[in-house]
């Protein structure tokens, strides 16, 4: 088992590319062997370009979706979903 903290990058643009080009070294490294990653907490846990850029990667990601990780990040969307699949929720005004 092998651990890489993601905490130790900043969660910006410039910590997704340097986190890209830490999980490229990894998967040159690892040599066909089968590849997750779980974000642990935090913001990049809730990082959907974290998430599409292990699946282009070849890399498991443990967690959501990156649909439902586009839906929490939205608070409307996320409650028009829930209002769509009938999820009770309390109500919300814009005003």
């Amino acid at each position: 088992v092998e651990g890489w903290p993601l905490q130790a990058h900043p969660f910006s643009e410039t910590g997704l590319k340097d986190i890209g080009r830490g999980l490229e070294e990894w998967v040159s490294r690892s040599s066909g062997k089968k590849l997750f990653l779980h974000p642990g907490l935090g913001a990049w846990s809730e990082s959907a370009e974290l998430q599409d850029l292990c699946v282009k990667l070849g890399i498991q990601w443990v967690g959501p979706s990156t649909r439902v990780l586009r839906s929490w990040t939205n608070s409307l969307r996320f409650l028009v979903e829930a209002e769509q699949l009938g999820i009770p929720h309390l109500s919300q005004s814009f005003d």
